[in-house]
């Protein structure tokens, strides 16, 4: 397998206005990422909302994706659970799916003590696809688990042949770079923080998996380009719209949010699922506002795909 590269989005689970599984929203959704130029989708994370979703639900989401899949789309599949069975099953799945690259999380109720246990689970669960390429997905500051990814890399790179590199999300950016240079940057390290994207690239990332790359696409393939150009100072301005973006999501709660801004945009992917709460149409009707007041929705193209 080839590195990833470009815009990964980290995909929303779709659903109906009773917060059923919706999958024939995942063509038109997939059509409206591919017009914004996004390289694949990262399936079943944090922003798939996996631990709200069964493990049929999870099934459905990659079996309906390999099935309206582009061509030349990355499809990630995450597998992570408290339960090693169900992860384990959901990595066959994928791979029956024909997906590109499975990841999966450090297990986050009974937490791993130490690097050796996180990589014996990891192990665990890439063995029983070893024809398909591993990710660990680096995200502490919602599994728990905060250990040295280096010391990680080092174990996985010896106990897991299929091993391939981190969805990296975390702010060290020190550890960060020691990753991508990491026996002299045989591995892949997808960048996971898109809200300081600019950082990433400075430090030799070429690839990121994002929530906001579902929205902001065209903006962060500016970011990108100018990057590239050595218009460093335009790259940067670009990033800090990306940051306000963030920033405005966040005061209505980011996920909530970020899911109906989709929908302003012309992407219904239907209500959030509890815990959380979906945004009352005075809310919606107030973030649109914010967001028109910014400039940040008319820098960016919106799709008129219907569902």
């Amino acid at each position: 397998m080839n590195r990833i590269e470009g815009l990964i989005a980290a995909a929303y689970p779709p659903l109906d206005q009773e917060g059923n599984l919706n999958v024939n929203a995942i063509g038109p959704y997939a059509e409206f990422l591919v017009k914004n130029k996004v390289n694949g989708v990262f399936l079943n994370g944090s922003t798939g909302d996996f631990v709200a979703m069964s493990l049929r639900e999870r099934k459905l989401i990659v079996e309906e994706w390999r099935k309206c899949k582009p061509k030349d789309f990355v499809l990630m599949a995450h597998v992570g659970d408290t339960n090693i069975g169900i992860s384990k099953e959901l990595a066959i799945n994928a791979a029956q799916n024909e997906v590109d690259a499975i990841a999966s999380i450090a297990p986050y109720y009974y937490k791993p003590k130490n690097v050796v246990q996180l990589v014996h689970v990891c192990k665990t669960i890439a063995s029983v696809t070893p024809d398909i390429p591993y990710y660990y997905y680096h995200i502490p500051e919602l599994a728990g688990s905060n250990f040295d990814m280096i010391e990680f890399m080092e174990l996985a790179a010896k106990d897991i042949p299929n091993f391939r590199g981190l969805k990296y999300t975390q702010q060290d950016l020190m550890q960060f770079k020691s990753c991508l240079n990491f026996q002299g940057g045989r591995y892949d390290i997808l960048f996971g923080v898109d809200e300081i994207l600019v950082c990433g690239l400075a430090l030799g990332a070429k690839g990121g998996v994002g929530s906001t790359y579902n929205h902001l696409a065209p903006i962060y393939h500016e970011i990108v380009n100018a990057f590239n150009n050595g218009q460093i100072e335009k790259a940067q301005q670009l990033q800090y719209q990306s940051m306000k973006f963030v920033k405005i999501l966040s005061r209505y709660g980011f996920h909530r949010a970020s899911k109906a801004t989709l929908g302003i945009l012309g992407l219904d992917l239907g209500p959030v699922r509890l815990p959380d709460q979906n945004l009352t149409k005075m809310e919606i009707d107030s973030l649109e506002d914010d967001l028109r007041k910014s400039g940040i929705l008319e820098s960016i193209e919106t799709s008129k795909v219907s569902i």
